[in-house]
């Protein structure tokens, strides 16, 4: 699996001073956890539904295409508030009912998700998205490590939002181009600070432990902890 997509990619270089390892094994073309978690063969780990901030909103539909035709019927729908376009409280019920059945039912299919089982918003994803490895090269401290940056990330993320309200999402795009990370830290604080330490010793402990993982050796609460984030983890608003 490839590495991580903009912003992250240089907000991780930013923290640790170089680009994440890739997740080889974490091959979403030929999913493991098809046969090794009963993942459903066309929506895989797609059982979750990301909230978006409003730089990644105007991002897709600038971009046009099925992402931004997804995104504009979740709009539509009165989901955005300015500063995210959040899953509807019918969404978040149905997580809290299913979430254990995360990877195996359509009740927690994205809207983003095509027919064909493709990402139509791939290059815009939330950190969740991003951060999520269904298989870690270097097994339990892999998936520590992707754990504490998606935390990190998904802190961060809230500071974007702020940085980039605008009248439009196509302005919060474009305000989104000029945010350093010095001005995340900023408006993030103690906060972030504590974050960005977490993701430095993670790393530190991978280089140290590496292993190599086999498939299957997935945490079994590793898909549904990380999901959980977005729904009541802390996050600047």
């Amino acid at each position: 699996m490839t590495t991580l997509n903009e912003p992250y990619l240089s907000w991780f270089k930013a923290v640790v001073g170089q680009p994440p390892p890739a997740e080889r094994s974490a091959t979403c073309h030929d999913c493991p956890m098809c046969a090794a978690r009963d993942f459903h063969p066309v929506l895989k780990c797609c059982t979750y539904i990301p909230a978006l901030t409003n730089a990644a909103v105007g991002k897709i539909l600038t971009r046009r295409g099925e992402g931004a035709r997804r995104v504009r019927l979740q709009l539509e729908k009165g989901l955005g508030n300015g500063r995210w376009l959040q899953p509807s409280p019918d969404a978040e019920a149905t997580y809290d009912r299913v979430h254990d059945q995360f990877g195996a039912t359509r009740e927690l299919r994205c809207p983003y998700v095509t027919e064909a089982g493709a990402c139509s918003i791939w290059e815009d994803r939330n950190a969740i998205c991003a951060t999520w490895f269904c298989q870690h090269d270097a097994g339990d401290q892999g998936a520590a490590m992707w754990d504490a940056a998606a935390d990190l990330f998904h802190f961060a993320e809230g500071g974007l939002a702020v940085l980039c309200e605008a009248d439009t999402y196509e302005a919060a795009a474009t305000t989104s181009s000029t945010v350093t990370w010095t001005d995340l830290q900023a408006v993030g604080g103690e906060q972030l600070r504590r974050l960005e330490d977490a993701l430095r010793d993670a790393v530190s402990q991978l280089g140290m432990h590496a292993v190599t993982a086999n498939v299957g050796d997935m945490p079994s609460n590793h898909g549904e902890a990380t999901a959980a984030r977005q729904h009541g983890a802390d996050e600047l608003e």
